[in-house]
């Protein structure tokens, strides 16, 4: 019995001649498009369906759609992150947008050793700021900390809203204070969740552009 493999829908919608090689310009389903060399067809035995469906194997998928939505969106975020005041200015656009307030951007974690890491979407932290006078540093308002469970000692970072400039700083251990107790602040916002993906590839998309940034 011929071997089978799961496989999933694609729409050819153009080819380019790139490094002496014919690649289909190839789109899925949530409108992403990318490039995949149209020798690798023939090397698995794929044909393009008469209105020009192209079904794919998950492993060609995960190679040519989602390696490339993960570099997409790693340069989505660190544009975002060179805007990160820019985006504190229209928090409010960010806060109403459930597309805009689920955004998870790389640099967005806490954690620590013997910890593992808690990430959290841009709107939830926002949020905190507004509510949680715990996150407000002398450096600024603090968006990730990380650490060591054994030793105790620890880094956060912080952005100062007034001036718009990045700080850092550590908590010192006292009465009350551990940094661990941060740790607990970022566990609750990583427990509402984030955008699949796709979403935070369309909603990254779209506030760069709305907000003209670069």
């Amino acid at each position: 019995m011929p071997r089978t493999y799961e496989t999933i829908a694609t729409k050819v919608i153009g080819c380019i001649e790139m490094k002496n090689q014919t690649h289909l310009i190839l789109m899925d389903s949530s409108g992403f498009e990318t490039y995949m060399p149209e020798a690798l067809l023939r090397a698995n035995g794929l044909k393009i369906n008469n209105d020009n469906q192209l079904n794919i194997t998950t492993g060609l998928y995960e190679t040519w759609f989602i390696k490339e939505k993960q570099y997409k969106m790693n340069d989505n975020s660190s544009i975002l992150f060179r805007n990160f005041y820019t985006l504190y200015l229209n928090k409010q656009l960010i806060l109403k947008e459930k597309g805009y307030y689920n955004l998870g951007l790389r640099w967005l974690y806490a954690g620590g050793l013997y910890y593992g890491t808690l990430r959290y979407s841009l709107g939830s932290v926002f949020a905190e700021w507004e509510t949680n006078a715990a996150l407000k540093k002398e450096s600024g308002f603090m968006y990730k900390i990380s650490g060591s469970m054994l030793s105790g000692s620890n880094v956060y970072e912080t952005l100062n809203v007034k001036e718009g400039k990045l700080g850092n700083g550590h908590i010192k251990r006292a009465p009350d204070e551990h940094w661990t107790n941060y740790l607990q602040i970022f566990k609750k916002l990583s427990e509402q969740g984030m955008n699949s993906l796709n979403h935070n590839l369309k909603y990254s998309n779209e506030l760069i552009s709305k907000l003209n940034l670069t």
